[in-house]
């Protein structure tokens, strides 16, 4: 078994946040910070698109029904439904 090298870590080891006392940390701005949001599964995702196509169907050409799976891929990205839209308008069939 190799031993361990002190002298390889003691900037580490003697390094300031290494001093203070454990419980002398204030902690509270971590436990008291709101948790993360969950990013929507995709099959909430689906449900996004499918209630936003049905309300604007009409704005959209016909070939754009194939794009579902490119719609879905941005807002797995975290664009706005209405982006993920405009994005794919832009690109053409």
């Amino acid at each position: 078994m190799g031993h361990f090298k002190y002298d390889a870590h003691a900037s580490i080891i003697d390094s300031e946040w290494v001093k203070y006392p454990y419980d002398e940390i204030d902690f509270s701005d971590i436990r008291n910070r709101e948790p993360k949001p969950k990013p929507p599964s995709r099959d909430e995702l689906k449900r996004i698109n499918y209630d936003y196509w049905v309300e604007n169907k009409n704005q959209f050409p016909k070939w754009f029904h194939m794009k579902r799976e490119d719609l879905l891929d941005l807002l797995l990205q975290d664009y706005p439904v209405e982006e993920c839209y405009k994005k794919v308008l832009e690109r053409g069939e």
